[in-house]
């Protein structure tokens, strides 16, 4: 069925609505569950490192004093075995490094889904040579296409893999620093483009962008000096 021009405009201005509407909502849920995982990793990560590295220089002294029986006191000996185990014990039990993985392994997800969200918004694949009607049903189309992907992905979610200590870690961030819309996909990006040499991606609020901007500001300001003085 074609579409006179009236009712094309009336048709566009509806999709648009459409578009602006699931645009919101995406860039929305890809950012809320990428910062989520990334919490969640990063919290697994810090408890992981120095797990890990505890049990392996504790075993490493516990298998000297074995071998040569003299490297320990005895006592400290039986301390550091005990302690070992305990630990070893609630490192299989608690497995920081499997849920370290995991949570890695689905913010790369989130940001696969976040990277096709960019492409589509920022109209990278776009066909010029339609109409312009034609590109915004093929948008909206993409768009909807993304959005069954990540149902599809977060019904094979398990509940087994929920955590309320980094649950609460990521509620208290989006009342702090991740307030205000900084949740989204697309600010997290724009943060990045803004903030480049600052390893976080939140570090708008941190001193060290902070710093940076001063002394770019101070840069600028040194350079516009110099051209006045070179001018007269």
């Amino acid at each position: 069925m074609v579409l006179n021009e009236d009712e094309q405009n009336i048709s566009k201005e509806k999709i648009q609505k459409n578009i602006s509407k699931i645009e919101k909502f995406l860039d929305s849920k890809i950012g809320f569950y990428w910062w989520k995982k990334y919490i969640a990793g990063a919290f697994w990560s810090n408890i992981a490192t120095p797990i890990n590295l505890f049990i392996t220089l504790v075993t490493a002294l516990t298998t000297g004093q074995a071998v040569t029986d003299s490297l320990i006191p005895n006592d400290i000996y039986s301390i550091l075995s005990i302690t070992v185990l305990i630990v070893s014990t609630l490192n299989t039990f608690f497995r920081p490094h499997t849920q370290l993985m995991e949570n890695v392994n689905e913010m790369q997800k989130w940001g696969e889904f976040g990277r096709e969200y960019t492409n589509i918004y920022n109209n990278i694949e776009e066909d010029f040579s339609k109409s312009e009607y034609e590109r915004l049903k093929e948008k909206l189309k993409n768009y909807r296409m993304l959005e069954k992907k990540i149902n599809d992905f977060m019904a094979t979610q398990s509940n087994v893999q929920q955590n309320f200590v980094t649950d609460l870690i990521h509620i208290i961030s989006r009342q702090t620093c991740l307030r205000k819309g900084k949740e989204s996909w697309m600010y997290f990006l724009k943060s990045n483009e803004e903030d480049e040499g600052c390893s976080s991606s939140c570090c708008n609020w941190l001193y060290c962008c902070k710093t940076t901007n001063k002394v770019q500001g101070q840069q600028q300001q040194t350079n516009t000096e110099m051209e006045v003085i070179s001018v007269e």
